[in-house]
């Protein structure tokens, strides 16, 4: 059996999405993930060492994973890094391919903009009431207008996708 070339598409060519933002969004992403890291660390620790846990640590964490999952869409969007099944590849033709990455692409776009637009609504609903968790009273709709900045930004991210796609044309 011989194994066929990655034929995925190369990451988009965005200048300024390859350079600061993507840089400050990777670091911040980095940032959370170890201070998730070391915020359980230091809860287990505390918790079964010295019978006494870090208070609000549960509700730090949930902000940080929050964080760390949608700082995370836009770079794994923009660098092609979602994974893909291939099971159809050998059986089709290029057009064939080139309709279904498309269709995939535009399919991505709605389903990514519908949650930014419900996120963002629901960051409104949580803001109009003023939900706050319950140890240290952190109020949570910015976490859901954080979420849906990026979404929107993946968004974004999608349309140019689906411009180069269609601009690159079947034929490639």
């Amino acid at each position: 059996m011989t194994e066929q070339p990655d034929q995925r598409a190369a990451p988009i060519k965005i200048p300024i999405w390859s350079s600061w933002p993507s840089r400050i969004l990777a670091l911040w992403l980095a940032f959370s993930m170890f201070s998730m890291m070391a915020l359980i660390f230091v809860d287990v620790i505390g918790r079964y060492v010295f019978n006494s846990p870090v208070l609000g640590a549960y509700e730090v964490i949930q902000y940080l994973m929050a964080s760390v999952i949608f700082s995370g869409v836009p770079i794994v969007t923009a660098n092609r890094q979602h994974i893909t099944v291939g099971v159809l590849d050998p059986v089709l033709g290029d057009r064939s391919r080139w309709a279904l990455e498309l269709l995939g692409l535009v399919f991505s776009f709605v389903v990514v903009a519908f949650i930014a637009y419900r996120l963002w609504l629901q960051g409104e609903s949580l803001r109009q009431v003023d939900y706050i968790t319950l140890v240290l009273k952190i109020p949570l709709a910015p976490v859901a207008y954080y979420a849906s900045t990026l979404c929107a930004v993946t968004a974004g991210i999608l349309v140019v996708m689906v411009g180069q796609h269609i601009s690159k044309g079947w034929s490639h």
